[in-house]
C-alpha cells in the first residue's frame, strides 16, 4: 500500500493523483510491512554488578508525568485543529517473548515495571512445581503510528536488573512520549508457590490481575497503576507480614480476601476516580483499614473480620455501601463523602470506638442489629442536605452508652429504636435546618415521657436518656 506524501492518505498503486487532496503523485514506493513474530528465551542469573530495584519507583513516576504533559499537548493540538498523525504511517507489531529467572539464590525483593499502555498484566502462581523463581510470557499485539517501522526492542526497553538481594523486570520507554495504539497485549508472570515474596508491581495504564492461591504468604504486596484497574484475589490462609497497598490513578480496585488470611499492618486502597469493591471474610487486619476514592463509589463488605485499628473511608462524590457483620472493630469508624449517599449495615458486631460520619449533600442510612460496645461511644452524624435515617434494634445488652449528635442542613431525620432490653442510648441531640424529625421508640422498657426528656433505667442503674431536638422550619414527631 502506498501513501500520499502531502496528506498521508492510502493510495492504490498506479494512481497518478491523490483522491483526497488532489496532489500529483511522483516516485511512490509501495510499502508492505510485515508483523514481527518470533520467540526468544533468555535465562538470567544474579549479577552483583547490576543494580537492584531501589530506584524503579522514581523512574516510572517520571514517565507518567511525561505522559500527562503529552496528553495536555494532544488536547491543545486537537483544539487548534492540528494533527501529528497526518503524515504518519500505521503498522502492526506482533511478538512473543519468554523470560525466566533461574537461580539457587532466592531474592528478598521482586519488582516489576510495566510502562506498556493498556496491556493486561496477570500474576499467577504455578499449579505444579517449577524450578524458575520467575517466569514471564509476554504476547504483544498492537498498532503503531510513526514515521519509521521499528521492532519491539527499538520501541520498548525490556530489561532484567538482578542482584543477590533483588530482581527487577521492566518494560518501558526511555523517551518521554511515543505514539502507540495498543490492542490486545498480555503479560503473564508466573511465580513459585514456595517463596515468601516482597512484591512491588508498577504499571502506567494497564490493568493488573493477581490471583493468590491458598496458603501463599508475602512480606509486602504493593501495586500501583496510573489509570488501569487492579483486581486482587487472596484465596485464604495467606499471611502478609507487613502492608497491602493498592493504588491507581483512575482505575477500579477489586479486593477479595477469603477465610483465614491476615494482614500484619495496614490495608490501604486509593483510587482517583474509580470505584472500590472490597469483600473480606474470616480474616484479620492488625492495623488500620483505609480506603479513599476521589469520585467513584465504594462498597465494603466485612464478615467475621477482626480489625485492630480504625476503619477510615473517604470519597469525594461517590456513594458508600458498608456492610459489617459478625466482626470486631477495636477502634472507631470514620467516613467522609462529598455528595454521595451513605448506607451502613452493622450486624452482631463489637465496636470499640466512635462513629463519625460526614456527608456533603447525600443521604445517610444506618441500620444496626445487636451491637456490643466495649465502652461508652459518641456517634456524630453530620449531613449537609440529605435525609438521615437511624434504626437501632437491640435484643441483648448494649454494653455501653451511645451519645449522639445528628445534624443536617435541610434534610429530615428519622430515628427508630427497637429496644427489647434495658440497655438504651443516652444523650442524643438532633439539629435540623428545615426538615422534619421523627423519633420512634417501638418497644420501650420502663420509659417515662416528661416535658423535656425521656428517661429509663440504663445498664448501670442511672437515669440516662436525654433527648434534645431542634429544627428550623420542619415538624417534630415523637412516638412512644
Amino acid at each position: 500500500m502506498s501513501y500520499c506524501f502531502n496528506c498521508g492518505e492510502n493510495i492504490e498503486p498506479g494512481t497518478e493523483y491523490c483522491s483526497h487532496c488532489g496532489s500529483r503523485l511522483e516516485n511512490i514506493e509501495e510499502s508492505s510491512p510485515q508483523p514481527e513474530k518470533y520467540v526468544e528465551k533468555p535465562h538470567y542469573t544474579p549479577n552483583d554488578g547490576i543494580s537492584n530495584n531501589s530506584a524503579h519507583s522514581g523512574r516510572i513516576r517520571k514517565r507518567k508525568l511525561g505522559k500527562s504533559i503529552a496528553l495536555l499537548l494532544i488536547v491543545t493540538m486537537v483544539l487548534s485543529g492540528g494533527s501529528l498523525f497526518a503524515f504518519a504511517n500505521s503498522y502492526e507489531i506482533q511478538a512473543e517473548r519468554s523470560y525466566t529467572y533461574e537461580s539457587e539464590e532466592i531474592p528478598s525483593e521482586l519488582g516489576f515495571i510495566f510502562d506498556v499502555s493498556s496491556a493486561e498484566i496477570v500474576f499467577q502462581f504455578n499449579s505444579t512445581p517449577i524450578d524458575d523463581i520467575v517466569k514471564i510470557d509476554a504476547n504483544f499485539n498492537f498498532t503503531i503510528h510513526g514515521f519509521e517501522e521499528s521492532s519491539l526492542e527499538e520501541i520498548y526497553d525490556i530489561v532484567w536488573e538482578t542482584s543477590e538481594s533483588s530482581v527487577l523486570f521492566g518494560i518501558y520507554r526511555d523517551d518521554w512520549f511515543h505514539w502507540t495504539m495498543w490492542d490486545q497485549s498480555v503479560i503473564t508472570v508466573t511465580l513459585r508457590t514456595d517463596i515468601v515474596y516482597d512484591l512491588d508491581i508498577d504499571t502506567g495504564s494497564g490493568s493488573v490481575l493477581v490471583n493468590v492461591p491458598e496458603g501463599e504468604d508475602f512480606k509486602n504486596l504493593d501495586i500501583f497503576t496510573g489509570s488501569g484497574c487492579i483486581d486482587v484475589n487472596i484465596n485464604g490462609s495467606s499471611n502478609i507480614a507487613n502492608d497491602l497497598h493498592l493504588n491507581t490513578g483512575s482505575g477500579n480496585i477489586d479486593l477479595d480476601i477469603n477465610s483465614g488470611s491476615s494482614i500484619a499492618n495496614d490495608l490501604n486502597l486509593d483510587t482517583g476516580s474509580g470505584r472500590i469493591h472490597v469483600d473480606i471474610e474470616n480474616s484479620s487486619i492488625d492495623n488500620s483499614f483505609v480506603a479513599d476514592t476521589g469520585s467513584g463509589s465504594m462498597e465494603i463488605i466485612l464478615n467475621d473480620v477482626d480489625l485492630s485499628n480504625s476503619l477510615i473511608l473517604e470519597t469525594g462524590s461517590g456513594g458508600m455501601d458498608i456492610y459489617i457483620a459478625n466482626s470486631k472493630l477495636s477502634n472507631g469508624i470514620y467516613s467522609d463523602t462529598g455528595s454521595g449517599g451513605v448506607d451502613y449495615r452493622i450486624i452482631n458486631t463489637t465496636l470499640g470506638g466512635n462513629l463519625d460520619v460526614q456527608i456533603g449533600s447525600g443521604g445517610f442510612n444506618l441500620i444496626s442489629v445487636d451491637l456490643f460496645l466495649e465502652n461508652d461511644v459518641f456517634w456524630n452524624i453530620d449531613g449537609g442536605s440529605g435525609h438521615i435515617n437511624v434504626e437501632l434494634t437491640q435484643h441483648d445488652p448494649l454494653g455501653g452508652l451511645i451519645t449522639g449528635n445528628i445534624d443536617t442542613g435541610s434534610g429530615g431525620v428519622s430515628i427508630i429504636l427497637d429496644i427489647n432490653s434495658t440497655i438504651i442510648p443516652s444523650n442524643w441531640e438532633c439539629d435540623v435546618g428545615s426538615g422534619d424529625i421523627l423519633f420512634d421508640l417501638e418497644n420501650p422498657t420502663g420509659y417515662i415521657y416528661t416535658d423535656e426528656s425521656l428517661t429509663s433505667q440504663s445498664f448501670d442503674g442511672t437515669l440516662g436518656f436525654d433527648l434534645f431536638i431542634e429544627t428550623g422550619s420542619g415538624s417534630i414527631t415523637i412516638y412512644n
